[in-house]
């Protein structure tokens, strides 16, 4: 059963999966030509830049298949990544140079690293797919994710501090070393970092801070906590 599974950059050309469970697994830039794929169940699966012309998959669940970027997605990335960049320096610079934006439901899939270490604070990025992402160092203090797709995200040392990740998907994602404290708004006065009701299967937290977290009705089964 590889339920929830990463294959992040594998190689399974060749190999036999015939009746494999790959529900809500992770295939990026994975390598199957020759794959016995025949009646994989694929309900839920990212696969990205992963090409099945190949591969033997009669029988396989594939409309279930969460569907890679559209043309539109890739052709307004460069715009989409600009939007960020200039909001990142709308913070950076207390607005004095920059414009701020909402990213809300925005394909990000195809931005690669290009938000790598941006800070976009109090950015709206509800429902937006950032599946995979390398976001290794972002600040999103006070930033809007609800329900927003992060699964196999890199948010290593990331700032989520008074970010709101409501409903959000996280499976198999990185936060190790991320900051999940309470963001302090005024003197005295801080706001949770909300994971209400998020899916963290198999989420790395090593190293993260937690405390304050809201975390009621998370989906942690998996997953690797802070010691």
């Amino acid at each position: 059963d590889f339920t929830d599974a990463s294959f992040q950059g594998a190689r399974l050309a060749d190999a036999n999966l015939k009746g494999s469970n790959l529900s809500g697994a992770i295939l990026v830039q994975v390598e199957v030509s020759g794959a016995i794929l025949e009646d994989v169940d694929f309900d839920g699966a990212e696969l990205v830049g992963m090409s099945l012309a190949s591969a033997r998959t009669a029988g396989a669940r594939l409309d279930g298949a969460a569907a890679p970027p559209t043309r539109d997605a890739l052709d307004q990335i460069s715009r989409r990544v600009s939007e960020a960049r200039a909001h990142s320096a709308w913070v950076s610079s207390g607005g004095q140079e920059g414009a701020p934006t909402r990213l809300d439901g925005a394909d990000l899939r195809p931005a690669g690293e290009a938000l790598r270490g941006l800070q976009l604070t109090a950015l709206s990025l509800k429902g937006a797919n950032l599946t995979a992402l390398d976001l290794s160092g972002i600040q999103l203090q006070g930033a809007n994710l609800e329900g927003a797709v992060l699964r196999a995200a890199i948010l290593k040392g990331a700032d989520l501090r008074g970010a709101r990740l409501g409903g959000a998907d996280l499976t198999r994602c990185d936060l190790s070393g991320a900051n999940l404290t309470p963001l302090e708004i005024a003197p005295g006065r801080s706001t949770p970092t909300n994971l209400d009701g998020a899916r963290l299967r198999h989420a790395r937290f090593e190293g993260a801070k937690t405390q304050g977290a809201v975390l009621d009705g998370a989906d942690m089964r998996g997953a690797r906590l802070p010691k």
